[in-house]
C-alpha cells in the first residue's frame, strides 16, 4: 500500500508517508485503519508526508477528508510536508475547507520544519 502510518504514543503524532499512487479507496482504509488504531488518541497531531507521492489527491476526496479531520473534537495540528506546487495548492484548499478552531494546518517543505511545528503548543 503506497499510504503507510505509525503511531507514536510517547509524541502523541500519527505519521503519514504517502508514496507512488495513491486512490481514493486507499485514503478511505487509511482513515478507518488510523481511527479504529487502539494506540490513537484524539489529541493526536498528525503528521503528513507527501513528498514522494505521485498522484494528486482528488477535488472529490479532499472534502471526505476534511469531514474525516473535523470529527475530532480536541485541538490538533495538521502538518503537511510536500515537494510540489501543485501540493500547496491542495494543501490550501484544505485549510480554507476546515474553518475550525480546533485544528490547524500548515504545509512545509521540511520534515524538521513539520515536526518542529508540531512540537510547539497548540494555539487556543
Amino acid at each position: 500500500m503506497p499510504i503507510s502510518y505509525n503511531i507514536d504514543s510517547e509524541k502523541n503524532i500519527v505519521s503519514i508517508v504517502v508514496s507512488g499512487e495513491t486512490t481514493d479507496s486507499e485514503w478511505y482504509e487509511l482513515f478507518h485503519k488510523i481511527k479504529n488504531d487502539e494506540k490513537r488518541n484524539e489529541d493526536m497531531n498528525v503528521f503528513m508526508d507527501f513528498r514522494n507521492h505521485k498522484t494528486i489527491v482528488s477535488t472529490e476526496i479532499i472534502p471526505r477528508i476534511i469531514d474525516y479531520i473535523k470529527q475530532k473534537e480536541k485541538k490538533v495540528k495538521y502538518a503537511f510536508v510536500i515537494s510540489r506546487a501543485v501540493s500547496i495548492g491542495m494543501s490550501n484548499m484544505a485549510h480554507i475547507l476546515i474553518k475550525d478552531k480546533n485544528i490547524e494546518v500548515k504545509a512545509f517543505k521540511e520534515e524538521e520544519d513539520a515536526l518542529n511545528w508540531l512540537k510547539e503548543e497548540k494555539e487556543t
